[in-house]
């Protein structure tokens, strides 16, 4: 999955360690998150809002979950 490296890095601590290399491919794997709740998270972060009516309540409680996880501000 890609995303745009500079916003991840700008909103966690935790990206930008993983996201300071050189290397033009980095992979990386988040295992408490599925690639779903990644995907909302990153549209999330790129248009500041989600429909949550779209979502149930344990996508919601996910969504919640990777954003604490990865300690997003």
């Amino acid at each position: 999955m890609e995303g745009k490296l500079n916003l991840l890095s700008d909103l966690s601590n935790d990206f930008g360690r993983l996201l300071s290399s050189d290397d033009e491919v980095i992979i990386f794997k988040i295992p408490n998150i599925s690639p779903d709740t990644f995907e909302l998270l990153l549209k999330y972060l790129y248009t500041g809002m989600v429909d949550l009516d779209d979502q149930n309540g344990v996508q919601v409680l996910k969504l919640y979950r990777a954003a604490d996880e990865l300690n997003l501000r």
